[in-house]
């Protein structure tokens, strides 16, 4: 739950320089430049905790079906924590 709660903070920008509500929308769901994050369809990854990982860490350069690109780690330097926060969030979003 710590874990969950520090990724929702760095999603919605509490911490860090960036956020990813402002591509992903504030619930993750109202995206309009980059994929929804709630309804377990996944565009660049399977889906799992650790596909989720590898999309925040190496970002995405060739997006399926946005125009917009995804940066490694949204475009700010994380730590490792961080990572594994925000991919914590990020999975719980569509794994309730």
């Amino acid at each position: 739950p710590a874990m969950v709660a520090q990724g929702d903070s760095l999603f919605h920008g509490l911490i860090g320089a960036t956020s990813c509500q402002a591509c992903h929308g504030a619930d993750g769901a109202q995206a309009t430049v980059a994929p929804n994050l709630t309804d377990g369809e996944w565009l660049h990854s399977d889906g799992s905790w650790e596909g989720i990982h590898k999309t925040v860490v190496a970002g995405v350069m060739a997006p399926k079906q946005f125009t917009s690109i995804m940066p490694p780690y949204g475009g700010i330097p994380m730590t490792e924590e961080h990572t594994r926060a925000v991919t914590a969030y990020v999975y719980k979003l569509s794994h309730p």
